[in-house]
């Protein structure tokens, strides 16, 4: 499998992607172009990758891209009998669709060598299992953005004794998921955990909140709320002698460190402004375009997938969010 896929990619200009889901993050919400941060935009603008083929199940999704082949713009299963494999097969639907997809590219043998999928894959451990056998010795990327992004290595790498406190909403498997396979990536499975509490707990995806203990003495508390209309996603490091803060989504690096008090010897107090603010590029093709180079060179140690969320990452999370859903506390 290996040799195959390196023979394929091997010296390749352009990767050829076949995209499937016209969404929000396939292609945004807007009428007349695409999101700036949807897999269309992307893919277009990108030197590295060229868009073979678009499917959306939904026509209406399929006329908003314009410029675009019409016999290369997909809105039937059985048309798949068409088209040619593709490097790549970005899936981006709703969990729930993720299985019937996979098992109709599986049917016309189509399915990529290379597939993204969007977390959290799906939303219990029995479907996911079930997309596991069927993409069994493909290469497989979670979209974890931030776990692709070589930036947080200044962050968590080789570090110990770290306090983490994440904060946020729309779910612990929709938007939580994100912080905690950054943390796996960098810190392993994590030892134990301790469930507090969860709020809305009506809902298919609750917001948990819990503590997770990690090796090297390394701890984040995960604070999930339902109070806020905006997407919340910010984080909290206390890294010995200094504060790291991200930002909006994590987009925005923000950190405080320690200044002598004067009066007192030996003693230090964190400035009160932030000595570095830095944008965070959370682009995920840069991860992407990384690993097809390095494996285009026949570097056969990075099938080990270390720096790169897969699905062992993702079946855990789900794991846990099936334990936490038949925890008593409320």
């Amino acid at each position: 499998m290996i040799l195959k896929l390196q023979k394929n990619l091997l010296n390749k200009k352009k990767y050829t992607v076949f995209l499937i889901g016209l969404g929000k993050v396939g292609y945004g919400n807007l009428k007349n172009k695409p999101s700036l941060k949807s897999h269309y935009y992307y893919l277009k603008r990108s030197k590295n990758f060229s868009l073979k083929y678009l499917f959306d199940l939904n026509r209406k999704n399929l006329n908003k891209v314009k410029n675009f082949k019409k016999e290369n713009k997909i809105e039937y299963y059985r048309q798949l009998n068409n088209i040619k494999k593709t490097d790549i097969t970005v899936i981006s639907v709703p969990s729930n669709a993720n299985l019937e997809v996979i098992t109709q590219l599986k049917k016309f043998k189509i399915l990529s060598d290379v597939i993204i999928l969007e977390k959290p894959v799906s939303n219990n451990l029995k479907i996911f299992k079930k997309i596991e056998k069927i993409l069994k010795n493909k290469i497989i990327l979670i979209n974890y953005q931030r776990s692709w992004n070589e930036f947080y290595d200044n962050i968590f790498k080789d570090k110990k004794n770290l306090n983490i406190y994440h904060i946020y909403n729309n779910g612990f498997l929709n938007n939580c998921s994100h912080m905690i396979a950054l943390l796996i990536k960098y810190f392993g499975k994590w030892i134990s955990y301790k469930f507090l509490f969860k709020n809305n707990s009506g809902h298919r995806d609750p917001n948990y909140n819990l503590v997770l203990y990690f090796k090297n003495n390394n701890k984040c508390i995960l604070n999930g709320v339902n109070n806020s209309r905006v997407n919340v996603f910010e984080t909290l490091i206390y890294d010995e002698n200094k504060i790291i803060e991200l930002k909006s989504g994590a987009t925005n690096y923000n950190e405080r460190n320690p200044k002598k008090f004067k009066h007192i010897k030996n003693y230090y107090l964190l400035n009160e402004k932030n000595e570095k603010n830095l944008l965070i590029n959370d682009n995920p093709y840069v991860g992407i375009l990384r690993l097809l180079k390095e494996i285009s060179k026949k570097k056969v140690k990075t099938f080990k997938m270390v720096n790169f969320p897969s699905l062992p990452i993702a079946r855990n999370i789900i794991t846990l969010a099936d334990n936490l859903k038949n925890d008593k506390k409320i």
